[in-house]
């Protein structure tokens, strides 16, 4: 009956870490948000060969920069910040994921409609 009581006290104790690290992925924050958008994009951008002498960003650098320099203005502190839909959210990133390297312009475009501020900063919190 011990090694009963015990294997259910660690599978309650693991379920229980499982529900409470689950707990740790909502992003509410802008900044938080958009530091998101921008590690996405400029992945996106890397996998696609768009950062080096030359491309559109001349390095990783450059990429976080202007990116978050983007998601900054789109998505504005003063309007996002602790109203970010995590669901929205969430969407915008597997959007930016999807991007076909092949076909970067429909990307960006499809990722302009999922990750605008309407939808994105939208959650009454």
């Amino acid at each position: 009956m011990t090694a009963m009581t015990n294997r259910c006290g660690v599978a309650f104790l693991l379920v229980g870490w499982f529900a409470l690290a689950g707990c740790g992925d909502d992003i509410t924050s802008q900044m938080s948000a958009r530091d998101a958008a921008t590690k996405h994009i400029c992945d996106r951008a890397q996998t696609c060969g768009l950062i080096g002498a030359g491309l559109t960003y001349q390095n990783r650098d450059d990429c976080d920069v202007k990116q978050r320099d983007n998601w900054q203005t789109q998505w504005p502190p003063s309007e996002c910040d602790g109203h970010i839909d995590q669901t929205q959210l969430n969407a915008c990133l597997t959007n930016i994921d999807a991007i076909q390297c092949s076909d970067i312009g429909a990307g960006l475009l499809s990722v302009a409609l999922t990750c605008g501020k309407a939808r994105v900063c939208s959650a009454n919190l």
